[in-house]
């Protein structure tokens, strides 16, 4: 079996963007800046929607559709920052992640043929993190 890596690479970004598994980031401001004319404090608490860019059609061609190809060229700059924003506060572990996710998955396609119940529908829950619904029920085959 073939796994083209760069388009295992993009489907784990869109489903993180899809998904919008946590839709809000908070921080607190380092220093007084300047933002659409208004003053933002030094240590002004600051929450950002990242759902609302995930899902805005200024930055994202047709965001309510999964297509991980929209990865082959490089995301409007702050557009998607899956574990966390502004470079040197990204987690000190994202890439960890990204590798063990691939991992995950080419073990799992490579072995299994998995597959949503049919006729179900995956409905989202937005909070503090994003979370289905209902139960997601899957069919798992093995590959012969």
């Amino acid at each position: 079996m073939y796994i083209d890596f760069s388009y295992l690479e993009n489907f784990c970004k869109e489903t993180l963007r899809f998904s919008r598994l946590a839709p809000f980031a908070a921080r607190v401001s380092s220093h007084d800046s300047l933002l659409g004319g208004h003053v933002i404090p030094k240590n002004t608490p600051i929450i950002t929607s990242i759902g609302t860019l995930l899902s805005d059609k200024n930055l994202w061609k047709d965001p309510e559709t999964f297509n991980p190809d929209r990865f082959n060229e490089r995301p409007p700059p702050y557009a998607f920052e899956p574990f966390g924003f502004a470079g040197k506060r990204k987690c000190p572990g994202y890439r960890l992640s990204e590798i063990e996710a691939n991992i995950f998955l080419v073990l799992t396609i490579k072995q299994f043929k998995v597959a949503l119940v049919p006729g179900q529908v995956v409905k989202n829950l937005y909070g503090l993190v994003t979370k289905p619904a209902d139960e997601i029920w899957l069919t798992v085959e093995e590959r012969k």
